[in-house]
């Protein structure tokens, strides 16, 4: 069977952005029609795998976020504390072929900074702190202009990454999360997330991922919005899996266009 996702990296077709069950884990023989502790619980304290399938809820998850539908800045996200929180229109980014906004990544980062409560035994301490902690007041005032700092800034992040991911600029969002979410401390040279090199089977990896990256945020325990959005996505699965891989294409294809509409 041909791996879900096939095609070239950002690219949207029936082939790469299906809704056909078969492309995935076969679904149980009864479903379950509100989440439970079982549904929540796999998406805790666990490293994201890098792998060509999904489990039915990281299928049906992720279909229902890409589908763009709904209030677009409805809550999807929220923290328990109330500190941290992601709209649709936003977590909608992490559709294949879009670039995943920094609100994203901070949302991955609030549920590991939780998940550090309760670590493996060995696993050292951990902490992430906001994409928005990276300013301007990091540099040590040598550079006299706003500018001239970001240029600055630039550089040395563009050196960092040379030769690393060459000809893939959507995925950046993903490979930061897959790369946050297994670091635990290793030399750099046996730190390996998984990842094959940059390759037609690296970009059905990625848009895995983003699946998996979904689902991990918004059936999170410590999202409030949890139970909802796991409903919502089981409504959406309802719908015949022709008019589901038409909606999502569409609204992918549009993405533009919502952006710009309020």
């Amino acid at each position: 069977m041909e791996p879900m996702g096939v095609g070239i990296p950002g690219a949207i077709n029936p082939h790469n952005i299906t809704t056909r069950a078969s492309d995935v884990s076969p679904s149980p023989v009864k479903r379950l029609v509100k989440p439970s502790s079982y549904l929540l619980s796999p998406y805790m304290n666990k490293k994201t795998r890098v792998e060509l399938k999904m489990t039915r809820p990281e299928w049906m998850l992720g279909n229902s976020i890409f589908a763009m539908r709904g209030e677009k800045l409805e809550r999807v996200f929220e923290t328990r504390s109330g500190e941290l929180y992601s709209v649709r229109l936003i977590m909608e980014t992490l559709a294949p072929g879009l670039e995943v906004d920094a609100n994203v990544i901070d949302c991955l980062g609030a549920i590991m900074n939780h998940e550090k409560r309760s670590r493996e035994v060995g696993c050292p301490l951990r902490h992430f702190f906001p994409t928005g902690c990276i300013t301007v007041t990091m540099f040590d005032g040598t550079l006299k202009t706003e500018d001239a700092k970001f240029e600055e800034f630039e550089k040395e992040i563009s050196a960092q990454f040379k030769d690393d991911t060459k000809n893939n600029s959507i995925d950046c969002g993903v490979f930061t999360m897959l790369h946050m979410d297994n670091y635990t401390g290793e030399a750099p040279g046996k730190w390996d997330c998984g990842l094959v090199a940059e390759s037609k089977e690296q970009s059905n990896q990625l848009r895995v991922l983003r699946f998996k990256f979904a689902t991990k945020i918004l059936l999170h325990e410590v999202n409030v919005h949890a139970a909802r959005m796991y409903d919502l996505a089981l409504e959406f699965d309802k719908l015949p899996p022709g008019e589901k891989m038409s909606i999502i294409i569409t609204a992918v294809r549009n993405r533009d266009e919502r952006d710009l509409k309020f």
